[in-house]
């Protein structure tokens, strides 16, 4: 079958180098990978795109960077390879996306009707989720587990069991803590900053009743989540 041809950038092509050469038993858990200075010479690139190659690694679990040692492989090719293909991760990515799709087109809807219904009482419940996701950081497993209770915090604001239940069914469809050994992106410290940045301008449209921008805020939220998903998944589950 015939596939769409992706562009990446110079530092994803690097890390896809990288990932094939742990792959192929080239580099394997606990080896040492080469210098900044030895993948400069050996890619062709700058320092700048090797480093921004090894950050992406690192955030997803393949590589550990320790300053002044380099950077240790942290698994093999087997635990990289498991689920590559297969058919029920495959499966996990359809589900997955077109949960996400729906929840695209229904919560911007949600988060400009919670915008006109709020009360203090439930602006503050959402001020605590927040609060709660940053104090999980660096601690737990469950950050996705509060910015889950942020989302379900405005659908209560709605008052609507039907409502609930369906996000209730599409998150399940999102999530399966099984299917890999790698970190997804809600637990990556470039995009948790960004989420951070996109949730309180979501909670602050609310605080001031302006519902044109919780529903522009929360759709733009949705659309960076299935962004940045679609790229994990194009990145470390299809390798061929």
């Amino acid at each position: 079958m015939i596939k769409k041809v992706k562009t990446q950038t110079l530092y994803e092509q690097v890390e896809e180098q990288i990932r094939n050469m742990i792959l192929k038993g080239i580099y394997k858990k606990g080896d040492l990978l080469p210098s900044e200075k030895e993948l400069i010479e050996m890619t062709g690139v700058s320092r700048i795109t090797v480093r921004e190659a090894l950050r992406g690694l690192s955030e997803v679990g393949i590589i550990e960077t320790h300053k002044g040692k380099g950077s240790i492989v942290r698994i093999d090719e087997n635990e990289l390879m498991t689920y590559i293909g297969k058919e029920e991760v495959l499966n996990y990515r359809r589900n997955f996306e077109l949960a996400t799709e729906t929840r695209l087109l229904i919560e911007p809807e949600i988060a400009k009707k919670a915008a006109l219904l709020a009360t203090e009482e439930d602006i503050a419940y959402l001020e605590e989720c927040l609060l709660q996701q940053n104090r999980k950081k660096g601690k737990s497993n469950d950050v996705e587990g509060s910015l889950e209770n942020f989302h379900r915090g405005i659908l209560k604001i709605l008052n609507n069991p039907i409502l609930t239940d369906l996000f209730d069914s599409l998150t399940k469809l999102e999530s399966d803590e099984n299917y890999i050994k790698l970190v997804p992106p809600g637990r990556q410290d470039t995009v948790s900053r960004e989420l951070d940045t996109q949730h309180y301008k979501i909670l602050q449209s609310i605080k001031e009743r302006n519902e044109e921008f919780a529903y522009f805020y929360m759709k733009e939220h949705m659309q960076y989540l299935k962004s940045i998903y679609t790229k994990y998944f194009d990145n470390f589950f299809d390798i061929r």
